[in-house]
């Protein structure tokens, strides 16, 4: 099994032809360095080449998904890699325009396939609580828990501000995708980048931009400790907060922790992070919980259902669908 490639989408085609592109010139060539880079795609005890493309899951709206004409293509230049020049289209439905800027690349991605699967998610570009729920889901399904070895890459680059945030905030409340990166082109009207294939990976290469992955250490133990603060109506001792947690549900996880312990291991980085308010040695809910809530709950309450699929999923939702690209 190959990576799975989440991008968010808006009306440029080259937010997912140019990773694309430059994802199969490196695939292709395969040097030193490109082994390097797609060392740990693919399943765990994989042998043999990684990298192959499992599936792109594009986030995008229904206009844009459907090829109505508020949601038809910009303006785009079908150029060679490494080159400025090529024919100008615009106004097309984007399915359309990938299928065929696509086809040539996703062949060589594929490790010899004839089709790969593309997933439309629907997404609403104004409401970031939908959004969010629908990329946490369909992150679930790609990368269920529990399992290991697949592979999630998702890229930054296009699609609306909301689309990017859910997709940044449900990679650091799951930790499932394992790279982020972020498309740096002069030229967004390029299908493919002009950066010249010997350049690509090397020092000059300033066109894939790899972002850092922030997990958030947060557990049930974290959260026994912050909703056991907003039951109470008052501030409380953090000695009297820790009796209460030993003679509550989660009293496992507090039994052998004395209070110093207590304080520096799930006090000071809640803090830390405004989800506690603490002031000499009264504790109390902080004013970021609310929010943090908001999003965890969603994820944590997907995690606790039976784990579903992409193909299972797309037969379900209404807002997720799957289409079946053939291949050169």
């Amino acid at each position: 099994m190959g990576v799975y490639h989440f991008m968010g989408l808006g009306r440029s085609v080259g937010t997912v032809t140019t990773a694309v592109s430059y994802l199969a010139a490196r695939y292709q060539r395969y040097n030193h360095a490109d082994a390097r880079f797609f060392a740990l795609s693919g399943e765990v005890g994989q042998a043999g080449k990684r990298g192959d493309a499992q599936a792109l899951i594009l986030f995008t709206t229904l206009e844009v998904r459907e090829g109505k004409p508020n949601g038809l293509c910009l303006e785009y230049k079908d150029n060679p890699l490494g080159q400025r020049y090529g024919t100008s289209k615009k106004d097309e439905p984007m399915s359309q325009a990938l299928k065929a800027l696509l086809s040539d690349e996703l062949s060589v991605l594929v490790g010899g396939r004839s089709t790969i699967e593309i997933y439309w998610c629907d997404v609403n570009r104004v409401d970031l609580e939908v959004t969010f729920e629908r990329v946490s889901r369909v992150l679930l399904a790609a990368k269920p828990p529990q399992e290991v070895g697949k592979e999630v890459w998702v890229n930054l680059t296009g699609g609306s501000n909301v689309v990017n945030m859910a997709l940044q905030l449900a990679t650091t409340l799951s930790g499932k995708p394992s790279r982020l990166y972020y498309l740096q082109a002069d030229d967004i009207s390029l299908a493919r980048p002009a950066l010249r294939p010997e350049n690509i990976g090397t020092s000059g290469d300033r066109f894939w931009v790899e972002l850092p992955i922030i997990y958030l250490a947060f557990d049930t133990t974290h959260r026994a400790i912050l909703e056991e603060l907003q039951t109470l109506p008052a501030p409380i001792t953090e000695d009297d907060l820790l009796s209460r947690l030993k003679g509550g549900g989660h009293w496992q996880a507090f039994q052998a922790i004395d209070v110093q312990a207590f304080r520096r291991t799930y006090l000071i980085p809640l803090r830390a992070q405004q989800l506690l308010q603490w002031q000499g040695h009264s504790l109390q809910i902080g004013q970021r919980w609310n929010t943090f809530r908001q999003y965890y709950s969603v994820m944590t309450g997907l995690t606790a259902k039976e784990p579903e699929t992409l193909a299972e999923l797309s037969q379900r939702e209404a807002w997720f669908h799957d289409e079946t690209y053939p291949l050169r």
